[in-house]
């Protein structure tokens, strides 16, 4: 007689990201992913994601672009988990962990997502900009569309080159 002993069943995560089936590959081309919460059954958003090149550090590289972030609930971790899986999927193609975007306001124009991707280690490559988000971190405030333009942001950080100053803008609640 064979004895099987019972399988423990594993804890689902938090959230569970949608992967269409066999949509990861080497040329993944605006493939969305879809992220739900486990504890709650809510929507919680979706990243559009393609493999793409990218300037960083001085030579074209490639890197995964989010054309599109959608968290459908702020602060409840859906765009971190969106970015993680992002980076994950960036290392399945054969783009090294390197992420990119442009980071907008169009969709919350009172509170722009520049600041959490920069909370998030991205960088924009321009020292000026960063130092003027990183005082936006420090103080806990939403930036708004007339803080920051359209800007590209990268995952991991890229390095500053010399260039003119592009961005100077200050403020009186940032000083």
């Amino acid at each position: 007689m064979i004895r099987i002993s019972p399988l423990k069943p594993r804890p689902l995560p938090d959230k569970l990201i949608y992967v269409p089936t066999g949509s990861i590959n080497d040329s993944i081309f605006f493939q969305q992913f879809k992220i739900f919460s486990t504890k709650t059954g809510d929507y919680g958003g979706f990243i559009t994601l393609s493999k793409s090149e990218a300037y960083i550090n001085g030579k074209m590289r490639p890197s995964l672009y989010i054309d599109h972030l959608f968290s459908a609930r702020f602060g409840k971790g859906f765009g971190t988990a969106l970015l993680d899986f992002a980076r994950t999927v960036s290392k399945k193609v054969g783009c090294e962990g390197r992420i990119h975007l442009c980071a907008d306001g169009y969709f919350r124009p009172n509170a722009i997502p520049h600041v959490f991707y920069r909370r998030y280690g991205m960088n924009t490559g321009i020292e000026e900009i960063d130092k003027v988000l990183d005082k936006f971190v420090q103080k806990r405030k939403n930036a708004r569309y007339t803080d920051f333009s359209i800007v590209e942001m990268y995952y991991p950080p890229v390095t500053y080159e010399k260039t003119e100053t592009i961005y100077r803008k200050s403020r009186n609640y940032l000083d």
